[in-house]
């Protein structure tokens, strides 16, 4: 009887182990694709600021009025 629970145990300790790594895998994977969604925003957001400071460049001061 003993033996029975013991082994019971074992095997609800390796499916919660089983699907614990899975999560961990599926949380690693996750933050990969945040990363790379950032690098692209932080790329456009780049890009965005860099047109903005070529128009201002371009700007005329209006002081020759």
């Amino acid at each position: 009887m003993f033996k029975s629970i013991i082994n019971g145990q074992s095997a609800m300790k390796q499916e919660l182990l089983g699907k614990i790594e899975k999560l961990s895998d599926n949380l690693e994977d996750f933050k990969q694709e945040v990363r790379n969604e950032f690098r692209k925003v932080n790329k456009r957001i780049d890009t965005i600021g860099l047109q903005l400071a070529y128009l201002e460049d371009d700007a005329s001061t209006g002081g020759g009025i």
